[in-house]
């Protein structure tokens, strides 16, 4: 199953994937995430592993599978007797970018439960992507960085 969805976001893709990869501070603007807590540290690269907790979902342990800096970040997780594969993409416009967010489940179901299951993760898509949307604009208004800091002139 493949669910996506996308948003013009009205900052810059630098500042899209900022808030994108500063995972740890998701839960403070991502009404979709409570906790998220790291296994390493630093930058996330191909292989960091971070536990996502969310309403109505068990704590899931996620590797980061893809990163290009500024474009593309996927991760994965063990779902049942498949796995769920989150991408973000974030693709340069002349004022601001697009930010899609998409899942894809390996695991076959049952049509009327796929339906719904569908139906349900494009809502939460449709909750983050705004919320990176309201974050990014209000960050890029306010010369604020991803943790909520103000960013010092060079």
């Amino acid at each position: 199953m493949h669910v996506h969805h996308a948003i013009t976001v009205p900052a810059s893709p630098e500042r899209v994937w900022e808030l994108t990869v500063d995972i740890e501070h998701w839960p403070d603007w991502m009404p979709t995430v409570r906790r998220v807590t790291r296994h390493d540290s630093g930058q996330p690269c191909v292989g960091s592993r971070a536990t996502v907790e969310q309403p109505m979902r068990r704590p899931a342990v996620w590797t980061v599978t893809t990163l290009e800096p500024n474009h593309r970040f996927s991760w994965s997780t063990p779902d049942g007797d498949g796995e769920m594969l989150a991408t973000h993409v974030i693709e340069r416009l002349d004022h601001g970018c697009v930010n899609t967010l998409t899942i894809d489940l390996t695991r076959a179901r049952r049509a009327p439960a796929r339906w719904l299951l569908a139906w349900s993760i494009r809502l939460v898509l449709r909750r983050e992507n705004r919320a990176l949307r309201r974050t990014a604009a209000h960050r890029s208004r306010t010369g604020m960085d991803s943790a909520g800091l103000l960013q010092r002139s060079r």
